[in-house]
């Protein structure tokens, strides 16, 4: 149970019965036998303890043994008594083996399991100057050898017992005797054998490790800290969160759900407000409610579909600390996300998933923060603005032109922009800007950083549930997707516009159009893929200027949706597709569809579908209304295209197709600041951003609270080529017969006219 403390605050009690280093001569009430030790830990729990830490001994002698016999005689009585969590030692005594030790925890698959943190020196001789007379004979022997015997617990054998026990959903109490064991639990933390949330028992004054004076406990205390988020713990402190607190999926939902309405609101009254709010040294006027509304959104979703421009449309104070922030915390969304589907697929039985604002921060503070501040020092160093001067300068141009050019905090907000897979550029024309992208080599930085942590994150899933075959089966489909896609937008970008070859003009560099001369068509093709397959929305050259196909293929990446997508959201985006082909698997072979050792029935096929259907919805139904209103020649339709006919259709359809994939890139030759874009697009934001969430971490909620089923020779394997090509299919399927008639009105039929 829990207690209250003298200082108001919850504490739990662990009570160690019996232990192994005592022996039965140094006190009468040590427990020996198994009723002994079942009656202490029953008294023990209904004095408060909350966890009952457990050993075994011989009867006859009192010997430390871990005779899974002995443990079977007590355990029993223990949990059937009191409602104390059970913790089963996994180290013994000294003199055991790994495998003696490990035969207790292994077989009776206890909540918790004791796990010393490294090999040392255990040194109980000292206690042979207390007591000089022993009731058994093995008691002298015993404390004598530990002068020459290292307790053993090399970083094979921590992992052997992680991967032994970890595997029947035991968690483990982290015993750490010196601070060279709290770097050990940080190697396997980090390398993700051991998970948080973590219970570290902190043992002082044992003989071979680290002393009882408060000195050592200072430190103990001050290395824990520092090595297991201080930071983030600093932040809960302030902000009252217990990230501690496990929660279900849909607490993880209501309280992402909650903490992005407060972002949007927010971020509303930055944008209103921004005209007379300081650090606005341009004088840049407030913006307008509609068009603070989709701003708001968009860059709350991680979409930036900024329909303002840039350096003129939002203050220093806008761009820092509302726009730059939501990009953040907006990737850290999709992480958290992310993280969550992970803990849900590996669980073998569970309900309770981890904490929500645990993942969120730790996304922010361990991922993104650190390599945007990496990426921004290789921008300033390659000419990127960063600094917080007093407005514009005046530069001279190549002209001989007098231009005043917006300074601020670039390097720093294109960094996160395109880490977090945001898009939204600190100038209107994005990294097409020459102080936003200044040359090849943060061209080629700035491409990196859309593509890096969408595909680490499929190998982390790997690495996470242990199961890299799987990690590659969807880096493999993902890749073959974005390959085709790559290799047509390059073809017809290289081959040039056949307009311009027949006024004679050669085409030696492809299709320039809209690009900028310092990266050229290819590199142009590449990011414009990059940027559409991750969700990102950057852009470095005007997409409304490609080549009819490429135009297309860009619009295909962002209706499939699912080719490395966001950060976080795009694999659970991919993890739909993965439901789908699951149930269809399992009806080809006709047998119940399994995924990773759980059913997947109605429920999660009817959460799969209205995902699944919901993109192909808001793009279309929203292209629909536009083209009416465009079509009828209604008043407010009027400033909408420069482009009438297959193009001006295009640039509809792309509007909502970004919208909907919380991408943000646009044919720019379309009007789109107005009330009718801007409310339109920010509903498709919002529906398209959250249900989308909501969908995959319901399903793999679901399926964790589900009774794990061993695989059979009939299972469908979702690691095997075969799935691969299954989900290839299922994901061409659905993208071909959604949008493939409208893609055939807008830039195929325009490719076929030219």
């Amino acid at each position: 149970m829990n207690t209250e403390s003298k200082s108001g605050r919850k504490v739990i009690i662990t009570c160690a019965i019996t232990g192994s280093i005592h022996t039965p001569s140094m006190s009468p009430y040590l427990p020996i036998t198994p009723d002994d030790i079942a009656e202490e830990a029953v008294a023990a729990a209904n004095a408060g303890a909350a966890v009952i830490h457990l050993h075994a001994r011989n009867p006859e002698d009192g010997r430390p043994t871990q005779d899974p016999a002995l443990y079977g005689q007590f355990l029993p009585r223990i949990k059937q008594a009191s409602s104390a969590v059970l913790n089963l030692t996994s180290g013994g005594a000294v003199t055991l083996s790994l495998e003696e030790r490990l035969k207790p925890a292994a077989m009776f698959a206890p909540e918790i399991a004791s796990l010393n943190m490294g090999s040392m020196n255990f040194g109980l001789f000292p206690m042979l100057n207390r007591f000089k007379d022993f009731k058994y004979e093995w008691e002298r022997p015993y404390l004598e050898g530990s002068r020459d015997v290292v307790f053993r617990n090399t970083f094979k054998d921590i992992a052997y017992i992680l991967e032994k026990c970890g595997d029947n959903g035991t968690r483990f109490e982290c015993e750490c005797y010196d601070t060279s064991h709290l770097y050990n639990l940080a190697y396997f933390l980090d390398q993700h054998l051991i998970e948080p949330p973590l219970f570290i028992q902190s043992v002082f004054g044992l003989l071979g490790g680290i002393g009882s004076h408060p000195e050592d406990i200072i430190h103990m205390k001050r290395t824990a800290d520092r090595l297991f988020g201080g930071l983030e713990n600093l932040m809960f402190k302030w902000s009252g969160i217990d990230a501690r607190r496990e929660m279900r999926w849909q607490e993880h939902l209501k309280a992402m759900l909650s903490i992005n309405l407060v972002w949007f609101f927010w971020a509303m009254f930055v944008l209103l407000n921004q005209g007379w709010l300081p650090w606005n040294p341009d004088g840049n006027p407030s913006m307008t409610p509609d068009l603070a509304f989709n701003t708001a959104i968009s860059f709350v979703v991680n979409c930036n579909l900024q329909h303002y421009s840039g350096e003129t449309g939002a203050s220093y104070f806008s761009q820092v600390f509302a726009l730059m922030f939501l990009q953040f915390v907006s990737a850290g969304t999709g992480l958290a996300a992310g993280a969550l589907v992970f803990n849900a697929m590996r669980q073998r039985t569970a309900s309770q998933l981890g904490n929500f604002y645990n993942y969120f921060v730790k996304s922010c503070t361990r991922i993104l923060l650190p390599i945007s501040f990496v990426a921004a020092l290789f921008l300033v160093a390659d000419g990127v603005p960063m600094n917080l001067g007093a407005g514009k300068d005046k530069v001279l141009s190549l002209q001989g032109d007098s231009v005043q050019v917006s300074r601020g905090p670039v390097a720093a907000f294109v960094a996160i922009k395109q880490a977090g897979t945001n898009g939204g550029g600190y100038y209107g024309v994005n990294s097409a800007h020459p102080l936003e992208n200044p040359t090849v080599w943060t061209n080629l930085l700035e491409n990196f950083l859309i593509l890096i942590i969408p595909m680490a994150f499929v190998f982390a899933l790997g690495f996470y549930l242990r199961k890299k075959r799987l990690a590659w089966m969807i880096f493999g489909v993902m890749s073959t997707g974005f390959a085709i896609i790559l290799a047509v937008t390059l073809w017809s970008e290289m081959r040039g516009n056949p307009a311009i070859d027949q006024l004679g003009i050669a085409q030696t560099g492809g299709s320039m159009e809209g690009k900028e001369q310092r990266f050229g068509a290819a590199l142009s093709a590449l990011w414009s893929i990059s940027t559409t397959a991750t969700s990102n929305g950057s852009v470095n050259a005007m997409h409304d200027s490609f080549t009819p196909l490429a135009g297309g293929m860009q619009m295909l990446d962002m209706m499939i949706n699912s080719l490395y997508g966001g950060v976080g959201v795009g694999f659970l985006n991919f993890y739909v597709f993965i439901i789908l082909a699951t149930f269809i698997g399992g009806l080809m072979v006709g047998r119940t569809p399994e995924l990773l050792g759980k059913k997947v029935e109605a429920r999660e096929m009817k959460i799969a579908m209205l995902v699944a259907l919901l993109h192909p919805f808001l793009i279309l139904a929203g292209t629909a209304l536009a083209a009416f209103y465009a079509a009828q020649g209604h008043p407010m339709a009027a400033s909408w295209l420069n482009n009438p006919g297959f193009h001006g259709f295009s640039e509809m359809l792309y509007e909502y197709t970004s919208a909907s994939a919380n991408n943000g890139s646009g044919f720019e030759g379309l009007g789109d600041n107005n009330p009718f874009w801007n409310i339109t697009t920010g509903l498709v934001l919002l529906l398209s951003r959250f249900l989308p969430i909501i969908g995959p971490v319901a399903i793999a909620g679901l399926l964790a609270e589900k009774k794990f089923i061993p695989e059979s020779a009939g299972t469908l394997r979702p690691d095997s080529a075969t799935f691969g090509v299954l989900v290839f299919a299922v994901i061409l399927i659905i993208a071909a017969l959604s949008f493939f008639p409208a893609l055939t009105l807008g830039p195929l039929a325009e490719f076929l006219s030219m």
